[in-house]
């Protein structure tokens, strides 16, 4: 299983299975929201998540995924299901960008600073 912290999705994939599967893990009951799936017709030896920079906003990819199947690497975009065309913000909450937020000299000072 693979998880977004910022999203609050689970994504399941297994070994020798020819699915993967994504949920919204939520407080309250039932705890587990099915979203979507990926279905494919060779089973996967292995599954692993890009960086969130991969994937495209404007078509609600909120993740994509490389799957090793046979001898061959596939991106599989995982989307939210939905009808529109433009940017879904309520899908794409802020995230910490790929960009240290201190330089080594000032971590070693003491300096602390929140995430850009």
């Amino acid at each position: 299983p693979m998880y977004d912290e910022e999203t609050s999705v689970l994504f399941v994939a297994g070994k020798g299975d020819t699915t993967i599967r994504y949920y919204e893990i939520a407080d309250e009951e039932p705890h587990l929201f099915f979203l979507n799936a990926f279905q494919a017709k060779e089973p996967q030896k292995g599954v692993c998540r890009l960086p969130k920079m991969a994937g495209d906003v404007m078509q609600c990819e909120i993740a994509r995924v490389l799957r090793l199947a046979g001898s061959t690497v596939e991106i599989v975009p995982m989307r939210v299901p939905r009808k529109a065309t433009t940017f879904q913000e309520d899908i794409f909450p802020d995230t910490p960008a790929p960009v240290a937020a201190l330089s080594a000299e000032e971590w070693v000072s003491g300096k602390n600073a929140d995430p850009k």
